[in-house]
């Protein structure tokens, strides 16, 4: 079961349609980033990787009729190019409601994504992470940029550029 799309997902999409050129939805779930960025960009080359074989089967359902590369794929372990724009919407709410843990919320993924991520993007490409006020390992995003956020009642979301040179 893939999470459905909220005010994260928005916020997210709304900073991605100012953007051009090829892209990677990292973790795309139900697949609903890399549909929206198709539609908006259809001359783009779009890619979507997830580690769940369900939630690409979900995507690729909801994404019928359109041209969406499907990488199965441990964040950027099935991955074979670079990219213009890679975006990222790590799961940071911890499953059981508890107080986040990096060990438990997302086994890491965003501290591997933020440390990775340069090698699969082209030169001036841009990468994006969208985190909210409890994510562990903030500490991480030196040298990336906010770019959005969004204070809902119960937490404030941001999201995190990081350009390569």
């Amino acid at each position: 079961m893939t999470y459905s799309p909220s005010e994260d997902t928005f916020l997210m999409e709304g900073v991605l349609k100012k953007e051009k050129g090829s892209y990677l939805d990292m973790g795309t779930g139900s697949g609903y980033l890399a549909i929206s960025y198709k539609r908006t960009h259809p001359e783009e080359e779009v890619w979507a990787a997830d580690i769940d074989p369900e939630a690409l089967q979900e995507a690729r359902r909801n994404a019928q009729g359109l041209d969406i590369v499907f990488v199965e794929s441990d964040l950027f372990s099935n991955i074979s190019r670079r990219f213009e724009v890679i975006s990222f919407n790590p799961p940071y709410l911890p499953p059981d409601g508890g107080p986040p843990d990096p060990e438990t919320v997302d086994n890491g993924s965003f501290a591997r994504f933020v440390k990775e991520v340069q090698e699969y993007l082209l030169p001036g490409g841009r990468a994006y992470v969208l985190i909210n006020d409890q994510t562990p390992g903030k500490d991480l995003l030196q040298g990336w940029e906010l770019v959005a956020r969004k204070k809902l009642f119960f937490e404030e979301l941001f999201v995190y550029r990081y350009i390569k040179e």
